[in-house]
């Protein structure tokens, strides 16, 4: 025997197609604001010619957040944590090497994000 139908009729599916998508959007504001704010930046005013905005280099470094959120997922205890139970199964340290260097490649494109703003804008009273 199969599970009762939630769903009768297409507005009921309808509808709960949209309780669903507006619980993750609640619960994501925060990386759809960035992913629909960088898919703006690249087609209207930020491609890849205009080297020299700050909007651009602004966007990627939105990206590398993305990629950063991404990585460590909901937090960097849960991240860590993850780790050591990696290492706890099979007590190999290149599970460490792997972590610092994905953590690595993060950290070099902040920095390399930041050296063009800066490059760009120079350091002023808006610098933190």
């Amino acid at each position: 025997m199969g599970r009762p139908r939630l769903y009768h009729t297409p507005d009921e599916k309808r509808e709960a197609n949209r309780r669903k998508s507006k619980r993750h959007y609640d619960k994501e504001k925060k990386s759809v604001r960035m992913r629909q704010s960088i898919t703006y930046c690249k087609d209207k005013e930020c491609t890849p010619g205009s080297l020299n905005d700050v909007n651009y280099w602004s966007a990627q470094a939105g990206l590398v957040e993305l990629k950063f959120m991404e990585l460590i997922g909901k937090s960097p205890f849960d991240y860590v944590d993850s780790i050591y139970r990696c290492y706890l199964v099979s007590p190999n340290t290149n599970v460490f090497h792997d972590a610092t260097n994905s953590i690595s490649e993060v950290q070099s494109s902040i920095r390399r994000h930041q050296d063009k703003i800066l490059q760009l804008t120079g350091v002023d009273e808006n610098w933190e």
